[in-house]
């Protein structure tokens, strides 16, 4: 128990830290566009950022289910099984993201309007919203690679992918509205490369072989598709429903108090952000080591980490 205590602290404190970075990248884009362009900056950028909601939902719900998924068949011994379903979480990511990449080049002042985006800001909006959505391949991999890297036995890399893409959108923010004066292209940008850097980190990882996980031939059967879905559609329902609040109040604060009123709020949601982050990264954290002991039938290690993850996020409530 002392073994899987040490392992606990040790997943959580990474994942939480990762996630802290993950979530400080829209932090920095709020606090750039604010400054650099102002009320009506600030507003176009809250109102795109609500399609974050649904892309990372999707992205946490095939990597997060995927890697439990894959955790459990490999405690079990069921190797070949694992890499199939690594393989075939791998293509449901990249196909998601290539279904918003088409949306984002040929319907992104639609989905502007659809948010919320009035005429003063539809073209800021439509513009990072193009722009994002032209990298959503690399968010969607970038939450999957996460999530295996996690899951085997690297929580330390999972967490520096985060906080690298995180510091690579924080350079890149300041360089392209400042120096460069690109405006809220710049902004998108920035937040499109961080995950870029993070992917390919993890492709360095993979071609060095320092993975356990590897593609394999696979055949599309929904029962497997079902089965790598099932664990994640918690985060999921988190993302999606995050994503449609944020809509919501854009839209009645857009009707009460305008864009200066969506660009405070648009403030106040990314702190929020933050904090939520902090949850998130405790349950990532304690996933894999959940998955290994349900695959190997360990049900007093399952009530253990239960109880340990309980405690933490009381706590931090308490603190928040």
């Amino acid at each position: 128990m002392k073994e899987l205590k040490k392992e606990f602290w040790k997943y959580m404190m990474f994942a939480v830290m990762g996630m802290i970075g993950l979530s400080g990248t829209i932090l920095v884009d709020t606090f750039f566009v604010s400054h650099r362009l102002g009320p009506d900056g600030l507003a176009a950028l809250n109102i795109a950022i609500a399609i974050f909601g649904l892309m990372n939902g999707l992205a946490m719900m095939i990597g997060i289910g995927g890697a439990s998924r894959y955790t459990i068949l490999k405690s079990q011994e069921h190797h070949h099984k694992a890499n199939q379903t690594f393989t075939l979480s791998f293509a449901m990511a990249l196909g998601m993201g290539i279904l918003f990449l088409l949306t984002g080049l040929y319907g992104s002042s639609w989905l502007a309007q659809c948010l919320g985006a009035n005429q003063d800001i539809l073209s800021l909006c439509t513009t990072y919203l193009k722009t994002i959505l032209m990298f959503a391949p690399c968010f969607l991999l970038n939450h999957l690679f996460m999530s295996f890297i996690r899951n085997d036995g690297s929580p330390q890399l999972s967490m520096c992918m985060m906080i690298v893409g995180s510091l690579t959108n924080m350079i890149l923010d300041y360089l392209f509205m400042y120096p460069f004066h690109m405006g809220l292209l710049g902004a998108a940008l920035a937040t499109g490369l961080a995950p870029t850097m993070s992917v390919i980190i993890a492709m360095i990882y993979i071609l060095l072989k320092r993975n356990q996980f590897h593609f394999t031939k696979i055949s599309f059967h929904l029962s497997q598709m079902k089965a790598i879905i099932e664990p994640g559609l918690s985060n999921f329902i988190n993302g999606l429903s995050s994503g449609i609040v944020l809509v919501v109040f854009n839209l009645l604060i857009l009707k009460f108090a305008g864009n200066i009123g969506v660009a405070a709020y648009g403030i106040v949601a990314n702190l929020a952000l933050i904090v939520l982050a902090i949850f998130t990264g405790v349950s990532q954290g304690i996933q894999p080591l959940l998955s290994r002991a349900f695959g190997q039938g360990q049900d007093q290690d399952i009530q253990y980490l239960y109880q340990q993850g309980r405690y933490v996020v009381f706590i931090i409530g308490l603190c928040v």
